[in-house]
């Protein structure tokens, strides 16, 4: 695998690393991001096999979008976000296409599935939007469920249940299209 530091990124002021399968920086394998401040890893992307680069991020700070390269194909397997701590904040996994965030003690917090809709262009680059979908699960920082949350392309649909801190069932309500039908006590 080949490293490369790419630049100090304007946005956060983060220092940014490319890795590549090799010299040639065709197939990005993932890019790091670190902290100003401490210097500590932020952000991680690991990319699919079939991506390749073609020397996007090196054109980046070119202001007119005509003369940035052109991004080929870049698919976005994993994204990982890191407390200052280095432990895991959150994980994107878009081949699962779920979501977890964690406590800094690494309990869940927050765990859902996803919907991609579309595709969307943003400064050159094409970034993927999604809905969440399904069932949300959100735990106190003991591991204890807290919320369970039910969606239907973003929406709250169905039943939402609301816990204690000992796992007691305190609450229940009913949505329609993120509108409280009834509410149980």
């Amino acid at each position: 695998m080949y490293k490369k530091e790419i630049q100090t990124h304007k946005f956060r002021n983060t220092r940014l690393f490319a890795y590549y399968k090799s010299k040639e920086k065709k197939v990005l394998v993932k890019r790091e991001y670190y902290r100003p401040d401490n210097d500590t890893l932020w952000r991680e992307d690991i990319y699919s096999d079939e991506s390749s680069y073609y020397n996007y991020i090196e054109g980046w700070d070119l202001k007119n979008d005509e003369e940035r390269p052109k991004l080929e194909k870049l698919m976005v397997f994993k994204t990982i976000i890191y407390y200052s701590s280095a432990k895991i904040n959150s994980v994107w996994d878009y081949q699962k296409d779920l979501f977890i965030s964690y406590h800094e003690n690494g309990q869940i917090k927050r765990k859902y599935f996803f919907k991609r809709f579309h595709t969307t262009k943003m400064n050159g680059a094409h970034s993927q939007v999604g809905k969440i979908d399904g069932k949300q699960y959100e735990y106190y920082k003991s591991g204890v469920i807290k919320i369970i949350n039910n969606y239907e392309e973003g929406c709250k649909n169905g039943i939402q249940e609301y816990f204690d801190k000992d796992g007691r069932k305190i609450r229940e309500e009913n949505f329609e299209a993120n509108n409280i039908v009834n509410n149980k006590i």
